[in-house]
């Protein structure tokens, strides 16, 4: 089969994907987070494409099928994030990695952090599409 390959490349964005069909008609994604190089290791050009990525997500035509699959994304998100937390917090928060989430949640909005982060404008960050 021949090789049908389609290219989702914007420079203005933290990464592109790429799509291909290979001989037994398998569909092979290939992301690459893509910035200036001496920020290519850095951690905040891999958070800018995993914002990306999880903004891209697209429940819409899976909805019919099954209507719990955007909650069965969210909670696969947030456990790879309490595991990630488990990596890096010397505190254990909760046995599992959903309860490590959910307790920092917590602690963030009773500890006022949250507003803090907000008036940053790391957290709520408003994309064009919210506007529409």
């Amino acid at each position: 089969m021949e090789d049908v390959q389609k290219t989702i490349m914007n420079w203005d964005e933290p990464m592109y994907i790429t799509s291909s069909l290979d001989e037994d008609g398998r569909t092979n994604l290939t992301i690459a987070i893509q910035g200036d190089e001496e920020r290519i290791w850095n951690n905040d050009l891999r958070l800018a494409a995993i914002n990306h990525l999880i903004h891209s997500l697209d429940f819409k035509p899976m909805i019919e099928m099954d209507r719990t699959l955007p909650d069965k994304y969210y909670l696969s998100i947030l456990d790879a994030i309490g595991n990630l937390m488990s990596w890096y917090e010397p505190v254990d928060r909760g046995s599992r990695n959903i309860e490590k989430v959910a307790l920092f949640l917590q602690y963030m909005m009773e500890s006022g952090q949250l507003e803090k982060y907000e008036a940053e404008g790391l957290i709520d960050q408003k994309e064009e599409y919210d506007e529409l």
